[in-house]
């Protein structure tokens, strides 16, 4: 899954625009501790991204 799949997806189902800002935030935060850790950033990227789809 690229990050416009994943975009897509966050916005068919999270309707709360302050969620979606969580989400961007913490997908920011996951790129850049993954670059920190020397890690994948597009895969913590998404993680962070996705992680209140539940």
């Amino acid at each position: 899954m690229n990050r416009d799949d994943a975009w897509k997806l966050l916005n068919e189902h999270l309707r709360m625009e302050n969620l979606v800002k969580h989400c961007l935030a913490t997908e920011a935060i996951m790129r850049a501790l993954a670059e920190r850790l020397g890690k994948d950033k597009e895969t913590w990227g998404l993680a962070g991204l996705l992680h209140d789809l539940d």
